[in-house]
């Protein structure tokens, strides 16, 4: 892969802290209700959003990326992995709300102390996940109920999912951490929202690719690469970004380093 090759070329590189859990979908009309009670469905006011964290035991269980009417997207990259994201159209009139439910993991439980260690660990969950699902490229479904309730959901399960998707319990491929603090976590979440976040709600999973395992190591100065000149890593893919905002703002920062350095010579 594109780190495992800049790797053999001497870019030094270290693991990071990431993310890794699930997508919870719900009916976008009751997050409307909840968001703005009786004025729910005005068309002034859209698709209602909403972010929620909680501790879990030792961990911080948080949503991120919430789409409003939006869909459940496939996030693959190699064939024989499954690994989700969700996305919106410009209009968010799905009759779905999902989001990211993750918990970060840090370098050290990864499982060895390579470079690309976080890499394999993301790669080992969407590979037993593509597994978990016969090798279908369908999305590993469970209510959320199900889920808390250690039990497989059966029958036909809701999702914006255009593949479809199947019942699955995802503790087949996810994390133990993930799993505890799920567990944990889910429940304080649902009291916050008067019982009916998880009224409705299914999870699907893995979401494992909000964040970058690895961080390409540059100079806090002239932004490169050490000892490879013209090398800038910057955004999310080279670990120093964790959204599109903040992506975009290193990339800016990155720009104007260079601009720096070659406005003398113009």
């Amino acid at each position: 892969d594109t780190y495992g090759m800049l790797l053999r070329r001497g870019v030094p590189m270290e693991q990071k802290p990431f993310q890794l859990g699930v997508r919870i979908e719900q009916p976008q009309a009751p997050i409307d209700r909840l968001r703005y009670g009786a004025s729910a469905g005005h068309p002034a006011l859209g698709a209602a959003e909403y972010s929620a964290s909680v501790r879990a035991g030792d961990r911080d269980l948080f949503t991120f990326c919430m789409c409003a009417g939006g869909y459940v997207m496939p996030s693959v990259s190699d064939p024989g992995y499954f690994c989700t994201n969700g996305m919106s159209e410009s209009r968010h009139d799905s009759p779905f709300a999902n989001s990211g439910l993750v918990v970060t993991i840090e370098p050290g439980e990864t499982g060895g102390s390579h470079p690309l260690s976080g890499v394999h660990y993301q790669q080992r969950v969407e590979r037993l996940a593509y597994l978990a699902a016969g090798r279908s490229y369908e999305a590993p479904l469970q209510w959320a109920r199900d889920f808390l309730a250690g039990r497989k959901s059966r029958g036909k399960i809701p999702t914006s999912y255009r593949r479809g998707g199947q019942g699955i319990e995802l503790g087949l491929f996810l994390p133990e951490v993930v799993v505890d603090a799920l567990v944990l976590g889910l429940p304080m979440m649902d009291r916050r929202f008067g019982g009916r976040f998880l009224r409705d709600a299914t999870l699907t999973g893995p979401e494992s690719r909000g964040s970058s395992p690895v961080r390409i190591i540059r100079e806090a100065e002239s932004r490169q690469s050490p000892g490879i000149a013209g090398l800038y890593p910057c955004g999310e893919g080279a670990g120093y970004a964790g959204g599109i905002i903040s992506a975009a703002v290193d990339g800016l920062r990155t720009a104007r380093a260079i601009v720096g350095r070659y406005a003398n010579a113009l």
